[in-house]
């Protein structure tokens, strides 16, 4: 697929007990928290996978953990806005954190210049930790340790508010740093060493049970059926405008079918009808396209629809 790198959580080099980003709710009998073996190998440095032309890339688990942990990362501070606690009427929030372990009833309204004030503490302790954590790898014989932060983008600004101003002054502290510095993936070419990796994931268990398990079987199946009525595509005449974009958008439409937010929702259970309405609506979007390509039937009234569904499921909208 011309991949030249990818990024794995650090038990898939290391070894260990996976850190893993995941609610306690998803914990289950069937759920084996394993602990992998150790490797001696560390994510201060990149690793070309064996026998391939690949590399990857392990998160740091401290500096992972100082942000996601639940119980001491950044995004829980008492001072920042609360998420899950909004007016009915405008949907806004004007709340705070106030503590993680009280009821929606006893959270005190936000400050914001307090919140900026953690902010800028959290920032500057980020950069301490990296600077740190960067001159006890050099101890142990990394002479330029890369250090990985891999984060969902939906945490800055929306699960956590203030992410986006933190993530603003973290950048421009390890560029003044004298010790730091970012680098791109793409240049770090000179990957000397081999490693190879466990099968691995960031959810719980440090496998794959989030997207996999007893309630999504049914899911997978749908899956693959529509993967291989997609494949039946390849023989069409592709001259037709029309026929293009209709396989385009039927490609879409297998996308978001595909899409891992469905299944991890159906297994958290808290949003479990929404995400079965969304994996069904784009199911059948699909398998509209496809048998109206398969049988030759473009008409005006397929056309008007086509239009309507890729402005509905337009990613730039």
């Amino acid at each position: 697929y011309n991949f030249s790198y990818f990024y794995v959580d650090s038990h898939a080099i290391e070894g260990g007990k996976p850190i893993g980003v995941f609610s306690q709710d998803f914990v289950d009998d069937e759920v084996k928290i394993e602990t992998f073996a150790s490797t001696g190998l560390s994510t201060y440095r990149p690793y070309r996978l064996k026998d391939k032309n690949i590399t990857v890339f392990g998160r740091n688990a401290m500096i992972s953990h100082q942000v996601w942990s639940a119980v001491y990362g950044y995004p829980g501070d008492d001072d920042y806005r609360e998420f899950h606690k909004h007016f009915e009427k405008s949907g806004f929030k004007y709340w705070k954190v106030t503590d993680r372990t009280k009821p929606m009833d006893k959270k005190v309204v936000y400050d914001r210049e307090l919140a900026e004030l953690k902010v800028k503490a959290h920032a500057d302790h980020f950069i301490h930790s990296l600077e740190n954590t960067s001159r006890e790898a050099i101890k142990l014989g990394f002479h330029e340790p890369l250090i990985v932060g891999c984060y969902d983008t939906e945490l800055f600004g929306h699960w956590w508010w203030e992410g986006v101003k933190w993530l603003n002054l973290v950048m421009r502290g390890v560029a003044q740093s004298d010790i730091l510095g970012f680098v791109l993936p793409s240049q770090i070419s000179d990957v000397k060493h081999e490693a190879e990796i466990f099968d691995s994931s960031w959810g719980l268990g440090g496998k794959h049970f989030v997207w996999e398990n007893k309630e999504t079987t049914w899911m997978w199946d749908t899956i693959k059926k529509a993967g291989s009525e997609y494949e039946k595509l390849n023989s069409l005449d592709m001259t037709s405008d029309i026929v293009k974009r209709a396989k385009t958008m039927a490609l879409k439409e297998l996308m978001l079918v595909q899409s891992s937010d469905w299944l991890f929702m159906v297994t958290n259970n808290l949003t479990k009808d929404y995400a079965m309405k969304r994996f069904f609506e784009h199911y059948t979007k699909f398998l509209r396209i496809v048998d109206v390509l398969q049988e030759n039937q473009i008409d005006e009234e397929f056309i008007e629809w086509l239009t309507r569904t890729e402005h509905e499921d337009d990613i730039f909208l």
